[in-house]
């Protein structure tokens, strides 16, 4: 192998151990990673800019990723590995996919439902899985290895209560290494990521005027599941055009069947888009 892999560590579960039914953070987990790996240290470089857990993941931390990313020479690189926990993983995924579309390496996302050294644990599994995806040279883009699954990452929606792993919004479009690249790489335009984004979900009798939107940069209003929102969303988008925020409607669908007579003109709806991957469209300002 001519080139390295590149490392990325943030932390997570795959980052952890455990100890009297707590698990920490812990730096020393990488040796793990490559003992139960197809290929040996030598073969990488390693660079950990966070060390958090997941869910307690801000924008301020994919700041500090992204001022990272616009440091790396990719041609360096065969393809690139990034660990991540599971709980705001596809996000992350979402975010990276955003930012680096036009690579023309792969980049591999992995995350760990247990600590490594718990007998429970698919990190190994997945780390595995990525090293042969970017070995296979087969193809480019940003994807996640988790449980025996590839997704591509603009398709993974985060893992949700009760469910036993990931699903997809849409089906993978695995771009092949030979597809031309695309020219434009957003991480090298970008300078600083967007904050203060409220997502709001819908319920009965939800009322907007109790929303305070002074300190508010974007409004993300999501569906019921037929793609439908309540009719109050006309205060809302009222409210959000005096106090110059801007108000998306995520996620939607494209279709020419019969509408229902709820749906209002003049809002920005983002079809067949994961509400992930609208959340980092609007973070890296695709909608000022």
């Amino acid at each position: 192998m001519n080139k390295k892999l590149l490392l990325i560590k943030t932390g997570g579960t795959i980052g952890t151990s455990e100890k009297e039914g707590v698990r920490s953070l812990d730096k020393s987990t990488t040796d793990a990673l490559f003992r139960l790996s197809v290929l040996s240290e030598d073969n990488f470089e390693v660079a950990a800019p966070l060390n958090i857990l997941s869910e307690n993941l801000k924008v301020s931390d994919w700041q500090i990723l992204l001022d990272y990313i616009k440091s790396v020479n990719f041609n360096n690189y065969s393809g690139v590995i990034i660990t991540h926990g599971t709980d705001t993983l596809a996000y992350t995924a979402a975010f990276i996919t955003l930012i680096t579309k036009g690579l023309n390496i792969p980049i591999v996302l992995v995350a760990s439902n247990h600590p490594l050294s718990d007998a429970r644990s698919n990190g190994a599994e997945n780390f595995r899985d990525a090293v042969n995806l970017i070995l296979s040279k087969k193809y480019i883009g940003t994807f996640v290895c988790f449980g025996g699954e590839t997704f591509e990452g603009s398709t993974i929606q985060n893992w949700k209560p009760f469910e036993h792993s990931y699903t997809r919004f849409t089906s993978n479009n695995f771009r092949f290494l030979h597809t031309a690249a695309e020219k434009q790489l957003l991480y090298k335009s970008l300078t600083t990521l967007q904050k203060n984004i409220v997502i709001m979900h819908p319920y009965p009798d939800v009322n907007y005027e109790r929303i305070d939107l002074s300190r508010v940069s974007a409004v993300i209003r999501t569906t019921y599941h037929s793609f439908t929102y309540s009719n109050q969303i006309e205060i809302l988008k009222e409210r959000c055009k005096q106090a110059n925020v801007p108000l998306i409607v995520a996620p939607t669908k494209s279709s020419s069947d019969a509408v229902y007579d709820s749906k209002i003109d003049g809002l920005i709806e983002v079809p067949d888009t994961s509400l992930e991957t609208v959340f980092a469209m609007v973070v890296c300002g695709m909608f000022n």
